[in-house]
């Protein structure tokens, strides 16, 4: 719905045990949130990526 409306969507992979994005900012900082989300992937490239590796684990 979002690509559709026009809207830029990207994926944030958080590592570790980390529940949301709220809890890997207090145990990491703002900053390395940051980072990370200066990483992301698009959508598609992230729902690509993802269908390979379930299509690899089957």
């Amino acid at each position: 719905m979002l690509q559709k409306s026009g809207a830029k969507v990207k994926v944030v992979s958080l590592p570790g045990p980390d529940k949301g994005v709220d809890d890997f900012i207090v145990a990491h900082s703002p900053l390395a949130y940051e980072k990370l989300s200066h990483e992301a992937m698009n959508l598609r490239d992230w729902q690509r990526r993802n269908q390979y590796k379930s299509a690899a684990t089957i």
